[in-house]
């Protein structure tokens, strides 16, 4: 029986047009997808970059996760319906008279339906197979790999569908509902993202719990280079089979008592949180009761009325159902415990801002929402023939629209009572959390104004497509292509805001700016969809149906009969604004397209390249002093400028070209003080070239007056930073001189680089003066000195002027600033911040007096008379930086919670960090080559974590140690070049300078000494201060250095600073025996191994710490030795019987992996 039951239904599937459906919309967007990815609709690719292979195992895992989410979808339409099918139609009655036994009738149904759903799922495999075919060539694409499609399909994608499909299959046996299938499915989605933010910071168990096993991928190779990606297969045998083993585990456990619990005679299981009205008793009148008069009302007014009430007759029928309430209470879980990860980072702990409640967590929330929207408005659709009311209520005299309309309006209000959850959540974590500045107002913007009008559309939508398909689990899979399936538009070309539905832009909000000039585009992008999901409802109206229809013919014919004046002058009075909000859309696409639009962005650089490229080694003047008047329009977000350049012939030829480039975004016009005739001119990258009538001798000079202005705002492009409030604008702005475009990466001893610094191609240091104004209420700020302030015409003037020379690195600011003072000896301290974010401020003046304290000591003298710090609005970024004397820090690093000694400090370290920059970078200026980021980045992070120690004490010293660790490790998974040693890193790799970097000096430092390495760094600083003839490279560096290290230690230099190595080190075992007056023997059976590259083992002569802890997790003995080997069994005699044994606790070599270095007693 059980053979007859799995070849009926899986007959029944092949013979049904919904699989075949399934498989080509797979097939398509798999196809799409690979070939879109693999650039197949682009111009050809020129990078020289590696690349990720398409078709590597590692990818084809990622891809079929991806579409894995999509594949378990089908699991309730297909797995789900093969079961419920028999309740639906009434069968199971007769069906469960029948001798069968459960066995073969639970086997028979589940297994032909998984079946079928795996042949589904191959489509995927198949389109990636084609898409390969066609690729064939591209650089994208390796070698077939068959191992890779099996062990994704074997180990993830398969187990996956047996996993979700067994759950899927017990929840609709038992409910007799095909809804729960859909939303089991959700709620184990939803169980992932629980899990994931549960166990955060326990990447293990993260891993384990994950039930899609992505997490179980990820755990194995995280740290992979794309090297690795292209190349190795996924590992299987560790934390994936676990995790597989675990899932099906339970999944058996539950199925094996679903299938002791099932009988043919049963009932279906149902859940319900509320209690059954009681029985009314009749009771007999005394007296006759007078009916009275019934007056009939079909006039609109009361159609419009029963319309509102039908629909809160629908909306109690959603929120009173389980499935209801169990999606919304798994979401509020994913919400809190999403704000837990989000406002407590591995780093540090955000404030619970609103603007922080409504980010990501509104983002999982919204989800949410979605999903219900389509299950939901598809159960209302059909819910009058589930229940098998349909044709008793076709018979009424409620008209169609007042049907359809209370569907809709019942999801409507479902999202707004969702909305409203969410905004409770918000604020109950606030208080919570002890913050109590809740911004209703923001709230109700965001959620109601910017979240709610795409929740609208979607409902639309929803009630259309459950409209036409009379099959409800195909609405919802459209449903959930089209949602899913908007980040897809770009990779099949579609660019245009026109034909990406609902796909509304993502906005930043800023606390100074609010969501500023973004608005704009997200009101017109809005509108025109909601026009065109009205437009859409009118067809819903058109096709809904009364009574039976059984084909097209009839469908078109109801459609006809719908089709009044009525709806042609409502339909008419959409269309019109629909168009309008269209065109207009199209008209502010086209102003940021242009000329160029049709052309390959690489196109356009190699014909640069081509007419200007030979300028590339044009001598040119340097620009020796800058002067600028600059006014900022905060209210129209727009600037103007005019100054002089001072630019002097430093070189030893005779000038007669003169290059100038102009600001992208900006409108600019210049004047030489010499006579000359523009020769060139490229209007796309604003460069120009002029031939003086006169060449500029040597130490000549000449000047070059400029006058700019920011290009118009338009709708979807902002062409100038000035901001509301909040305010940053960057050297950026400038005309430049010198041909622009970065020469190839120089090696710091190749005598053709061309000696200039690494943040400026056209000058040393500039003498810097300005006038700048900018509204009444408020202040603006640029490099130098504050000379004058005063107010002209409702405006505020202020003239700076630094009084020594600087980098030609300008930042100009301007906000409703509270400012701060404090000092440090005759150094003037200030902090320029929003009202409310004051959070902070006596941490970021602890730590600009800690930088100047240690950097004074052990480095020079601090070059400026003040150090101030201004805050910018987050929609600029949310990066920090170091300009002249300034140090503009976004928003979002004013707001976070320092008071944990867990996290790191991060208002404290910024502001050391970014002071320590006074000393390397701008006091020693490297050469534009590569490595160049060390003498900064790497020098500035290593002395931040001595002056965090010192502050904090080695255990939160350690914390920060162990992040740059993570940094590192995680740089190079993503790195798409070859990774260099830290003496040669280029301007991109910011995790070896940032992560590598701090961790070498710092060992160096340790086993060297801080006072000695502190000296070596001191005497460098001292022979380059301001050196700009020529600039230092880290060959200078590292030839002090290795004068000033001892032989014994050189190993560090080579290891650290001149190649790529990491360490393999783990503790196998350690055996403790009592030795007399208290003491005790430790044996450590340990292993060392040096690896440089990956793979490539080097000796070892290298020392190794081994630290020693109580009970209380206290360090009570560090020991240093010298290993040679890399097996090692060494014995030690301790005044205390440690706990806990820990190789390398100091995190002084890079090994990937330091869960095997400690040892628990």
């Amino acid at each position: 029986m059980l053979t007859k039951i799995f070849n009926y239904e899986l007959k029944s599937w092949l013979k049904n047009p919904t699989t075949y459906i399934y498989f080509c919309v797979f097939f398509a967007i798999g196809l799409l997808s690979i070939l879109g990815t693999g650039g197949y609709f682009d111009e050809p690719s020129t990078t020289k970059e590696k690349v990720r292979l398409l078709n590597s195992p590692h990818e084809i895992d990622f891809v079929l996760q991806y579409f894995g989410k999509f594949f378990l979808f089908l699991l309730p339409a297909i797995i789900g319906t093969t079961v419920y099918k028999d309740f639906k139609d009434r069968f199971h009655n007769i069906l469960y008279s029948f001798p069968i036994k459960k066995s073969d009738y639970l086997f028979g149904k589940f297994l032909s339906a998984f079946f079928v759903v795996s042949l589904i799922t191959l489509s995927v495999g198949f389109a990636f197979g084609i898409g390969e075919l066609i690729l064939s060539g591209n650089p994208k694409i390796g070698e077939f790999n068959l191992l890779g499609y099996v062990i994704s399909y074997g180990f993830i994608v398969l187990p996956n569908l047996l996993i979700f499909g067994l759950l899927v299959f017990i929840t609709v046996t038992f409910s007799r509902n095909i809804y729960a299938g859909f939303v089991t499915v959700i709620l184990l989605f939803l169980l992932q993202i629980i899990s994931e933010n549960l166990f955060a910071g326990n990447t293990f168990l993260i891993a384990l719990t994950d039930p899609l096993g992505q997490n179980s991928v990820l755990y194995e190779t995280h740290l992979w280079t794309l090297e690795e990606q292209n190349t190795k297969q996924i590992p299987i045998l560790g934390v994936v089979l676990y995790n597989r083993f675990f899932w099906l585990g339970l999944v058996s456990v539950c199925f094996a008592f679903f299938y002791r619990s099932f009988s043919f005679s049963q009932e279906a299981v149902s859940l319900s949180f509320w209690k059954p009205k009681s029985e009314i008793q009749q009771t007999q009148p005394k007296s006759k009761v007078r009916l009275s008069s019934v007056n009939y009302d079909f006039s609109s007014l009361q159609q419009l009325k029963g319309m509102f009430r039908l629909s809160f007759f629908d909306l109690k029928f959603v929120v009173r159902s389980w499935m209801f309430l169990a999606l919304v209470s798994f979401g509020i879980f994913a919400i809190i415990f999403a704000l837990e990860k989000i406002t407590n980072t591995s780093e540090f702990i955000l404030l619970p801002l609103t603007r922080v409640m409504l980010s990501v967590p509104m983002f999982f929330f919204t989800a949410v929402i979605t999903i219900i929207t389509f299950v939901f408005s598809g159960m209302l659709v059909h819910r009058s023939q589930t229940a098998r009311m349909s044709q008793l209520i076709d018979t009424t005299s409620v008209v169609n629209w007042s049907l359809l309309g209370s569907k809709v309006l019942a999801i409507i209000q479902v999202q707004i009572l969702l909305l409203f959850v969410m905004m409770f959540c918000g604020i109950s974590l606030q208080i919570y959390n002890g913050y109590y500045n809740f911004e209703i107002g923001l709230y109700l913007f965001q959620l109601f104004v910017i979240t709610f009008p795409p929740l609208v559309v979607w409902a639309f939508a929803s009630v259309f497509i459950h409209t036409v398909f009379p099959n409800l689990y195909i609405g919802i899979f459209i449903l959930l292509l089209g949602w899913i399936g908007q980040d897809q538009f770009s990779r099949i070309g579609i660019e245009t805001n026109l034909l990406k539905f609902n796909a509304v832009p993502q906005m930043v909000y800023s606390d100074l700016d609010g969501f500023g000039s973004q608005l704009n585009a997200y009101f017109l992008i809005e509108i025109y969809w909601l026009l065109f999901a009205s437009l859409v409802l009118v067809v819903a109206f058109l096709l809904w149906r009364r009574g039976f229809t059984f084909s097209i013919v009839e469908r078109i014919q109801i459609v006809i009969s719908h089709f009044k004046d009525s709806v042609t002058y409502f339909s008419v009075l959409l269309l019109i604004p629909f168009c309008f909000f269209g065109y207009e859309i199209f008209e502010a696409e086209k102003l940021i397209e242009g000329e160029n639009s049709a052309k390959n962005k690489n196109q356009i650089l190699e014909e640069f390249k081509k007419n200007f490229g030979h300028f590339e080694k044009t001598p040119q003047p340097k620009i020796t002093s800058v002067k600028l008047n600059l006014d900022l329009f905060p209210e129209s977000q727009s600037f103007k400028a005019k100054g002089d350049y001072v630019l002097v012939n430093k070189t030893s030829h005779f000038i007669d070209t003169i290059l100038v480039k102009a600001g992208f975004d900006e409108i600019t016009n210049f004047t030489l003080s010499h006579k000359n005739t523009l020769v060139k001119k490229d209007s796309t990258f604003k460069f120009s070239v002029c031939k003086l009538e006169n060449s500029l001798a040597p130490n000549d000079s000449l000047f070059l007056h400029f006058e700019f202005r920011n290009k118009a705002n338009t709708t979807f492009e902002q062409n100038s930073s000035v901001l509301k409030n909040g305010t940053i604008l960057k050297h950026d702005i400038f005309p430049r001189i010198g041909y622009f475009l970065p020469a190839s990466e120089k090696h710091p001893n190749d005598s053709t680089a061309v000696n200039r610094h690494y943040h400026a191609f056209d000058s040393d240091l500039v003498d810097f003066e300005t006038f700048i104004s900018t509204s009444e209420n408020q202040t603006a700020i640029a490099p130098g000195y504050l000379q004058k302030k005063w107010n002209e015409d409702g405006r505020n003037f202020y003239h700076y002027k630094m009084d020594s020379k600087i980098k030609f690195e300008f930042a100009f600011n301007s906000a409703e600033f509270v400012q701060e003072n404090d000092n440090w000896n005759d150094v003037n301290l200030e902090i320029y911040h929003h009202k409310s974010h004051k959070f902070n401020n006596a941490k970021m003046f602890n730590g600009l007096k800690s930088a100047l304290d240690y950097n004074t000591k052990y480095f020079s003298d601090y070059q400026h008379k003040e150090a101030r710090i201004i805050e910018f609005a987050l929609t600029e970024g949310s990066y920090a930086t170091t300009m002249a004397n300034s140090i503009p820090i976004s928003e979002v690093r004013f707001c976070v919670n320092a008071s944990s000694d867990e996290k790191i400090d991060l208002p404290f370290y910024i502001s050391a960090h970014e002071l320590t920059h006074q000393w390397f970078g701008s006091q020693v200026i490297p050469k534009d080559v590569l490595g160049s980021r060390m003498l900064t980045e790497s020098i500035t992070e290593y002395i931040t974590l001595q002056i965090y120690e010192k502050e904090y004490g080695k255990e939160r010293a350690l914390q920060f140690l162990q992040q740059q660790r993570k940094r590192y490790l995680r740089g190079r998974n993503k790195e798409s070049k070859t990774e260099r040693p830290l003496f040669l890193a280029d301007e991109e790799q910011l995790y070896i300078a940032y992560g590598k970097g701090t961790i070498a000096f710092n060992t160096l430092s340790h086993y060297l000494g801080e006072d000695e390495l502190n000296k070596i760094l001191r005497q460098f600083l001292e022979e380059n201060k301001f050196k700009t003839n020529p600039y230092p490279t880290t060959l200078d560096l590292l030839s002090k250095m290795k004068k000033s290290v001892p032989d014994s230690l050189q190993y560090l230099i080579t290891d650290y600073f001149e190649t790529i190595t990491f360490y393999e080190n783990k503790i196998n075992d350690v055996k403790i025996s009592p030795i007399a007056e208290g003491k005790h023997k430790v044996e450590v059976d340990f292993e060392i191994k040096k690896l440089k590259g990956e793979n490539k083992t080097a000796e070892l002569n290298d020392l190794i710490e081994i630290g020693f802890y109580n009970e209380e997790g206290e360090t009570f003995s560090i020991e240093k030795v010298r290993i040679t080997e890399e097996q090692n069994y060494l014995t030690f005699e301790l005044s205390q019987k440690p706990n806990k044994v820990i190789l390398d606790p100091n995190y002084l070599t890079i090994d990937k992996n330091v869960d095997d270095n400690e040892f628990g007693i």
